[in-house]
C-alpha cells in the first residue's frame, strides 16, 4: 500500500522523524501527485551493463521523478560524484565525496537547504550568463538575471557566443563571427551544420553510393568464394 505526501515539506519532515519512505509512494507537488522514484540517466541504469554503474548501485536518498540523476565512481575523474536536474526546485546540484554513497549525502543535503530556504535571493558573484546563486541557501538557478553582456551587432542582452576578441553575439547574429575569431566549438557546429545530410543529398549522389556499396558486396562474395576453392 503506497503512501501519499501532501507537499513537500511534510515528505521531508517524515524523512527527518525516521519515517522509512518507498519508492512506491506518492508527494503532491503544486497539485499534482509525484512519485518518489528518480529519472536515472541511461547510462547509469543498473542491470544495463553501464560503464558508470558496473556494480548496478541505485540511489539511496528519495529523488522525486522529476529528479534527473547521473554519477560516476571517480575512476576517470578521481572524486565519486553525484548530480541531479532538478524540476522542483528548479536547479542543478552536484555532490562529490570518496564514494558515489557519499556524494549522493552532499546532493541531498544540498536540494533539501534549497527547498527549506524561506525565501530565495539571488546574487550574480561574478557571472555574467544570467546565472544566480541564492544568498541564504547557495541555491543556483540558470536565468535568475538577464545576461550582463550585449550584442555586438543587435545590443540585446545575451551570452550566447563569444568571439576571440572578447566580444558577444546572440543567437541571431552568431553567424557574423568569423571563422578565424569564432571559438573551436563554434566551428565544430559550422562543419556539422554544412557536413552533407539525406535531405541535401541529390539523386546522383544517391546512384553513387549505391554503386558503390554494391561494388564492396561483389568483392566480398568474390573473395569469399576464391577462399571456398
Amino acid at each position: 500500500m503506497h503512501k501519499t505526501y501532501t507537499s513537500y515539506e511534510e515528505l521531508l519532515d517524515a524523512i527527518e522523524n525516521g519515517d522509512e519512505v518507498s519508492c512506491d509512494d506518492y508527494v503532491v507537488v503544486e497539485g499534482v501527485p509525484v512519485q518518489i522514484r528518480p529519472t536515472i540517466r541511461s547510462h547509469c541504469l543498473p542491470g544495463k551493463g553501464n560503464w558508470r554503474n558496473k556494480s548496478n548501485w541505485v540511489p539511496k536518498k528519495p529523488w522525486l521523478t522529476f529528479h534527473t540523476v547521473q554519477w560516476g565512481d571517480g575512476s576517470t575523474t578521481g572524486n565519486a560524484f553525484f548530480e541531479v536536474f532538478s524540476d522542483f526546485p528548479s536547479t542543478f546540484i552536484r555532490g562529490e565525496g570518496a564514494t558515489v554513497e557519499e556524494a549522493e549525502v552532499m546532493a541531498w543535503n544540498k536540494l533539501v537547504r534549497a527547498s527549506r530556504c524561506p525565501e530565495h535571493e539571488f546574487e550574480r558573484r561574478g557571472y555574467k550568463n544570467g546565472v544566480g546563486f541564492c544568498k541564504h541557501c547557495g541555491m543556483l538557478k540558470s536565468e535568475a538575471f538577464e545576461p550582463s553582456e550585449k550584442c555586438e551587432i543587435c545590443g540585446v542582452a545575451t551570452y550566447h557566443s563569444i568571439d576571440t576578441d572578447g566580444k558577444v553575439y546572440c543567437e541571431t547574429h552568431v553567424d557574423m563571427i568569423p571563422d578565424e575569431k569564432a571559438s573551436s566549438s563554434l566551428l565544430w557546429l559550422r562543419r556539422e551544420r554544412e557536413s552533407p545530410t539525406l535531405d541535401k543529398l541529390t539523386s546522383d549522389d544517391i546512384r553513387k553510393g549505391i554503386e558503390g556499396l554494391a561494388k564492396m558486396v561483389n568483392n566480398v562474395r568474390h573473395a569469399r568464394k576464391k577462399k571456398a576453392k
